[in-house]
């Protein structure tokens, strides 16, 4: 079981969404503003990823959430949708 606060629960729905494909710190910030009604910094959204991060742990030696330098973050693993 895993208990996230509302940033971190959202930026992880976002990101299994979009499988894995990279979404912009742009994006994720503008998602987060509107979502939670609240200006975001930066550098907040790098707190909330990296609170998400260790909430999720590790995976075959490697994070659940890649970086792309420059761009911004995907899930690192394929996504299965059930039906």
């Amino acid at each position: 079981m895993l208990h996230l606060p509302g940033a971190e629960l959202l930026l992880l729905k976002i990101l299994l969404l979009n499988d894995t494909s990279c979404i912009s710190r742009r994006i994720l910030l503008t998602i987060l503003e509107r979502k939670t009604g609240k200006m975001m910094q930066d550098n907040t959204l790098s707190v909330h990823i990296a609170r998400l991060r260790k909430a999720l742990g590790i995976h075959e030696g490697k994070s659940y959430i890649a970086t792309e330098p420059g761009k911004g973050y995907r899930w690192a693993f394929p996504v299965m949708k059930k039906l």
